[in-house]
Order: C-alpha cells, then structure tokens, then sequence
C-alpha cells in the first residue's frame, strides 16, 4: 500500500531519500515497499569490507514502541537459531533508532526478500481462470491445471515449521495471511552490483521517461465521507486544477535542473555523483516533488519526494520447482505477542483469515494462530478462500454483517457451530438453525435460481476439497488433508492440535 504525503506529518513516517545513509552505515538506494505502520528501504551496508545489501524497515513513531518491545521479545530466540523453522521467520539482523522532523523511529535491518505469497497465488488462480473462460470466477480444476498439490504442501510445510519456531518460544504470529509471507531471493544479491540490481529500475534513456503520474486531487488524503462533501465544491476543484498546473510548471523546471547536473552511474555507488545519477534513473519512481513554501528551499530533514516502491523479484520464479524449491520466510510480526498476552490484546488480522472465537469478540489465545493457519493452507492448496467475506473489509457500515456472513459460511464449510458459541452470538438466529447448522441464504442474497455445485456459495468443505483439489492430488490424499483441515479448524480453540503435533500428521510424512 503506497503511503501518501498525509502520512509524512509528526507521529508517523520519517522521511526517507534516495541516496540517505541511516545509522552511519546503511546507504539508502532503493524503495521495496510500504505499509500502514513503516516504509523499507534497500540499502548497503558500507560498515563491512564485502559487498552485503540489507533491508532497512523504517516504522512511524507511533508503532515504533511497540515494535522496540517486540523486538526485545524476538531477541530471546537467538538461542534456538538451530531450530529448523528458524530459517522460515523473519529476524532481525541488526536495529537502530533514527531522529527526524515527525519523532523517533525504531529501525529493523533484514534479509532482502522476493515476492509475497499472495503474488504467487494471484498468478496461478489467475491462470486457472484462464481455463475456465468465459465462466473464469467459478475457478474449476481442468485439464491442463498447473498448480502443484505437491508443491502447495512444501509450502504449508514450511510455513508451520516457521510457526512452529515461534510457538516453540511461545510466541504467537497472530496474523497469518498470504501477504505475510515471503519467497526468499533464488539468488545471491550480494553478488551484484548496485548496478545490476538497479538494471529493472533504470529506464536505458532517462530522458526518454513517460509523463510523470498527475498528483493526487486534494481529496485522495481525506476520508471517503469528507471525499463525498469536496468532490461536490467546484471552488475547491478549480483551486486545486490551479494549483496542479503550478506544480506540474515547478516540477519541470526541477527535473530541468537535476537534468543539468546528471551525475554519473559509472562512478563509485553511493558517491555523490552515482547518488544523482541513481536519482534521475529512478525517476518514473519518484512522485509528489516538493516545494518548500513560497519557493522557498525545503529545510534540512524534511521531505522532499516520495519514492514508489519497486521490489526484488526472483530470476527464476517457478513455486514448482522441486530441486530447489523457494524458501518461505513468515514477515511481518508487528501483531505477535506472547503466549501469556494473547487474550489481554485483540487480533487485528485480514477478516478472511479470523478464527470464530474472535468474529465473536471473544478474547483468542494462542490457537487462534492454528485456525488461522488452517485457512492459509487451503487457499495455499485450493487456490481459493474457504470463506469470503460478502463486503469490503474496508466498508465500516457493513463489518458486523460481515462478520455475521462468516460464521454462517465457516458453518456451512465446517460443520454445525456448537451451543457454546451460538450462545455468544447475538444474531445466530438470522444465520444458524437452533442445532448451528447454516441457514440457507438464497432469498437474502435476492438469487433467482437456487447455488449449483459449481457455486462458491454451495457445499460442505469435503464437497470444495472434491472440486478443487489439485490434479496431482488424488482422492485418498485429499481425504487426509480434509482430515488436518477440520483438526486446525475446530470451533473450541482447546482442541486445536499444537504446532510440534502438527508435524507429526499423515499428510507432512514425507517430510518428518
């Protein structure tokens, strides 16, 4: 998620420029990427003789307390480095604290990573989509399918040692998704030049460049319900058209200057003259080029650009791969918490990967990682969500329709909802018979026709694991992974296997 010039203000992000060097040692020559709590940065590390390139996560003041503790709390499991889920989470190298015009910002040093697993499986649904045009959203498994069952299980094999390094410290991830989860480089980056890892972001003539991207409207940084209520004031539109055509004047004569002073890529990186030649390059990257106020000069600290993010992709991208197959690293665990802090802290991951305790406001514990991960795995394996949430997770008027619609789903997919839970919720009588078995929804969802097998509304888990499997999957073994699924999704957190059991079911044997 690309961050806005709203988000560079006192308590959240610290600027960063190309060409920075945090720390007095980590030189700042590329954006991988952004989130709501931080912005990451590639960077060399100038304090070691060897070439070795690191990624630099910069927080927001407001969430760099929180992560200064969690990192405390990481820094314990250096002494179980030996286990072999190590290898699959996130740690960091190295962290420092940087000071700048909006507060102090708690910094992570990391490996430099490839794509996220969630490209991985937009990619391949894509594909499947593909053989199922011009009926392309019902994602049926045909012939000529590609996605490997096999492959898929290296996966969530991986994924559960990783967990199981943290639970093994009693350390919850606490939000388990596809987007948190990384492929390692297929390759030595430390083996390349600046340049070479530059060669996907320098354009050959960067004077050749396409138009800048226009400047957000003066509504993008406001909220939706305040977007509604300017887009409406045509004194503010043609303020800010006014005010768009001056930047776009100041910004030309400011690439105009940059342009006469070049710098130059064959010189030493991190020079003064790569740095500018670095900059120019990286120019269909760079957006919002600012002004100081009336023309003035920014001030020493302050932003002057925002960079968007370019990140690392692997040489040879193939998830299928059997003789070297992708390394899976678990990121993000800026929710993580210890075993013991679980249920005085609430979830706060992605709607469709919430186990039910929490849809129903009940404090989770550690377990609710298992449940969470179950539902990982099947999309990992099925190459489509158990549930689906009917609205946007970011719609606010809907969200407790939203998680109504789910528990009835995770009803339907997963069996009937035990009493002690349907007496938690407050409106189980819209979406549960008195026994927890799911309502049928046809006449709400105002459906002419009755779902088909072919629906994604339609069926049990065992009837979506029979249309979905993957074609080297066959009957006997997805009968076992239905079996591992409905044990990680229990309705009771308490009969939940622990991770260390979970390496022991049938369906990981060849691994064990």
């Amino acid at each position: 998620m690309p961050e806005r010039l709203s988000d560079y203000v006192p308590g959240k992000f610290h600027p960063v420029h190309l060409g920075d060097v945090l720390n007095a040692r980590y030189h700042v020559f590329r954006k991988l990427g952004s989130g709501g709590q931080a912005t990451v940065w590639l960077a060399r590390d100038k304090s070691v003789p060897e070439r070795r390139f690191v990624a630099i996560k910069v927080f927001g003041e407001k969430s760099s307390e929180s992560e200064m503790r969690l990192e405390e709390l990481l820094g314990r499991l250096s002494p179980a480095l030996s286990h072999p889920g190590s290898q699959h989470v996130e740690l960091a190298l190295d962290s420092f604290m940087v000071h700048g015009p909006n507060g102090h910002h708690f910094c992570k040093v990391l490996e430099p990573l490839g794509p996220s697993l969630i490209d991985v499986l937009e990619d391949a649904f894509d594909e499947r989509a593909k053989l199922n045009e011009p009926e392309s959203w019902l994602g049926r498994v045909l012939e000529g399918d590609i996605w490997s069952g096999k492959a898929a299980k290296r996966a969530c094999w991986q994924i559960l040692l990783g967990l199981d390094y943290l639970h093994s410290q009693r350390i919850a991830h606490r939000d388990l998704q596809p987007a948190n989860v990384c492929l390692a480089l297929d390759y030595n980056l430390s083996s390349l030049s600046e340049n070479e890892i530059q060669k996907a972001v320098w354009p050959a003539d960067p004077k050749a460049e396409d138009p800048l991207p226009e400047p957000a409207s003066p509504h993008d940084d406001e909220s939706s319900s305040d977007d509604s209520e300017s887009s409406s004031d045509d004194s503010a539109m043609k303020s800010w058209i006014i005010e768009h055509e001056e930047r776009q004047k100041l910004e030309a004569a400011q690439w105009k200057a940059f342009e006469a002073d070049p710098g130059d890529a064959l010189a030493d990186p991190h020079s003064a003259a790569w740095n500018k030649a670095n900059f120019l390059n990286s120019r269909s990257s760079i957006r919002d080029l600012l002004q100081g106020q009336k023309g003035m000069p920014l001030k020493p600290g302050e932003l002057r650009y925002i960079v968007a993010q370019s990140p690392l992709d692997n040489i040879h991208p193939d998830f299928h791969n059997t003789e070297t197959p992708p390394r899976l690293v678990l990121i993000d665990l800026g929710f993580a918490r210890v075993f013991d802090e679980c249920e005085t802290h609430p979830l706060r991951n992605l709607a469709d990967f919430q186990p039910p305790e929490d849809l129903l406001g009940i404090p989770a514990t550690h377990k609710a990682d298992i449940f969470s991960a179950g539902l990982l795995f099947w999309e990992i394996v099925m190459l489509r969500r158990l549930v689906e949430p009917r609205l946007s997770p970011w719609d606010d008027s809907g969200k407790i329709d939203q998680k109504n619609r789910q528990l009835r789903d995770l009803a339907l997919r997963l069996g009937p909802m035990p009493a002690t839970l349907r007496d938690a919720w407050r409106d189980a009588d819209r979406y549960v018979d008195a026994a927890g078995n799911a309502l049928d929804m046809t006449e709400e969802d105002e459906q002419e026709e009755e779902y088909g097998p072919d629906d994604f509304e339609y069926g049990d888990i065992w009837h979506h694991a029979g249309r979905r499997r993957p074609l080297d999957m066959d009957e006997k073994e997805m009968r076992v992974f239905v079996y591992l699924m409905q044990d990680m999704m229990r309705w009771d957190p308490r009969e939940r296997p622990s991770t260390s059991e979970l390496l022991q079911h049938e369906w990981f044997k060849e691994f064990q």
